[in-house]
Parts: C-alpha cells; structure tokens; sequence
C-alpha cells in the first residue's frame, strides 16, 4: 500500500469519526433536563424556570408530578 493510499484511508476514517461525534452530540442535545437543568441551560434560577412555565414562555412536558423540558427546545427559546 503506497503511502498516498494509507494517507485517503486514515483521511476517510478521520471524516468517520467526526460525523458519528456530531450525530452523538445531537443526540445528547435533545435529552431532557429537570427543572434545575432547563435553569442552567437559560442561566436563571430554578424559580424563574417555573415562572416562565406558568406564563407559558418555554414548553415543558410532564412526567408524572415532575416537569421535563426539551434542551433543543431551551436553546430555540434562547436564540428567537
């Protein structure tokens, strides 16, 4: 194998492993945060959090007594 070759196969596998990382890291973006977490992701209390639920600012699930919230969604919030 020349040495060009070796370089396009470490080249195609280097690609690989970018993608698989960014597709991971999307998917960790989207996982659902407690309450205390949807405040450090807007840099707020936990207090404001469930202030701007009760005006219906953010959206937020629930699951069973306890609030969930979406972090893309967070992130949609804090970029409109």
């Amino acid at each position: 194998m020349t040495p060009y070759e070796m370089n396009k196969i470490a080249d195609l596998a280097a690609r690989k492993v970018v993608e698989m990382l960014k597709s991971e890291q999307l998917l960790a973006e989207d996982r659902t945060l407690s309450a205390k977490e949807a405040a450090e992701v807007l840099r707020c209390s936990v207090k404001t959090v469930y202030n701007l639920v009760s005006l219906g600012e953010i959206p937020y699930r629930k699951s069973g007594r306890r609030l969930v919230f979406s972090r893309q969604s967070l992130m949609q919030y804090l970029h409109r």
